[in-house]
């Protein structure tokens, strides 16, 4: 009798189908879950249990954590950030999600690193130690046409994309029918209309004793300025232009630069301070700005009255620079992040406690031995004989 050759191969093929569904399935109900989890933003809370869980023995964690719940546990920890400088989580809900600003301060506290750095030695720091990709001081948050990025030093320009990082130095071109908004990390924005040129001089940032000093230089074209106010009586927004200088505290102001050098300041909300520059280059007489109210002031350095903004100007100066942004400045922090961030700061830590035993050991060997005890006793010498310069 001749078998059924077909019948094996059917049932093959009916088993391989029905394996390749149940994994689909299995795949659709577990695996989401599991993406999204890594995925999800992370909450305040959530973060510092995961620095604790790899670093229980930090100093800046409360040595009866045991005893303490989860919100106790929360509070004591700041408490001890705190004391050893870092206030970013100050009255912050534990539940909250964590913001960029704080996983990077957080991740510097908790591998070792002192306290009184601004936001970018901050970020400098963990770019080296591979736990943040680059030192920016900001993002672009929105972009229309050709716009595109150089830094002192830099022979090429690179392209702006979406979420392009912006570097201190960078100097910012616009191409006809081109925009470009950009969000710092203060969260104060700049948008750029097209045809600009603008340069970011200088910006520090140190969200734990709200301080923040920017300066950037508008060379030509119009650019919108949204800045955050912040309670340092210390901190600074200024605005350089051929014409002249802005400086402000918070507010929203446009600046048009003419190819001339001529330079309209336009304020939306808030007030601004103006002080043309004299033909020498010398400051001349400031004027106060607010909503609503224009001032003109030439290459030559000759300013007009401040006046009330004819509404033909409002509308230029809305329209050359009105870009709605695509992205937020805060993209969040995954639970991904965060042990990764956990894991290099206590590599970072144990290496700094490493090197801070050794600095002792060696210190110990040069002041006991006859040898280093005598190489310390020669400038005293000299000194004591007239010899060299006084010890400090």
């Amino acid at each position: 009798m001749r078998k059924n050759i077909y019948f094996p191969a059917f049932r093959f093929f009916l088993q391989t189908w029905v394996c390749l569904i149940f994994c689909f399935i299995l795949q659709a109900v577990f695996i989401p879950p599991a993406i999204s989890r890594e995925k999800a933003r992370i909450t305040r809370g959530e973060f510092i249990n995961v620095m604790a869980r790899h670093q229980p023995t930090n100093p800046l964690f409360p040595p009866n954590a045991a005893t303490l719940s989860p919100d106790e546990f929360y509070a004591q920890t700041v408490k001890q950030l705190i004391a050893q400088g870092f206030s970013i989580l100050t009255g912050k809900d534990p539940k909250g999600s964590l913001l960029d600003i704080e996983f990077v301060t957080l991740t510097y506290a908790f591998s070792g690193s002192p306290a009184g750095k601004s936001l970018l030695e901050q970020k400098l720091y963990l770019k080296n130690a591979g736990i943040v990709v680059s030192p920016d001081i900001g993002l672009a948050t929105a972009v229309e046409g050709n716009v595109f990025q150089s830094t002192d030093g830099e022979e090429f320009k690179r392209r702006t994309h979406l979420a392009s990082p912006v570097f201190l130095k960078d100097k910012i071109d616009t191409r006809a029918n081109s925009r470009v908004s950009f969000a710092f990390d203060d969260a104060s924005s700049i948008s750029i209309g097209e045809s600009a040129q603008v340069k970011i001089t200088k910006h520090i940032f140190d969200p734990n004793k709200n301080l923040r000093q920017t300066v950037v230089e508008v060379s030509l074209g119009a650019v919108r300025f949204a800045v955050t106010k912040e309670k340092n009586k210390n901190s600074t927004f200024k605005v350089i232009t051929p014409a002249g200088i802005a400086g402000v505290r918070g507010t929203e102001f446009v600046v048009i630069v003419d190819p001339d050098g001529k330079t309209t300041f336009v304020g939306l909300e808030g007030s601004i301070e103006t002080i043309p520059f004299t033909p020498e280059g010398q400051p001349g007489k400031a004027q106060v700005i607010s909503g609503n109210q224009s001032q003109v002031i030439s290459k030559s350095g000759k300013a007009s009255s401040v006046i009330k903004a004819p509404s033909e100007l409002l509308q230029q100066a809305e329209q050359k620079t009105d870009l709605e942004p695509s992205i937020s400045k805060d993209q969040g922090v995954t639970r991904m992040n965060a042990e990764i961030a956990a894991r290099a700061a206590k590599r970072e830590r144990s290496a700094r406690e490493a090197q801070k035993e050794t600095d002792t050991l060696q210190k110990d060997e040069k002041t006991s031995s006859p040898e280093g005890a005598d190489k310390f006793q020669k400038p005293l010498l000299k000194e004591q004989s007239g010899i060299g310069k006084p010890i400090s």
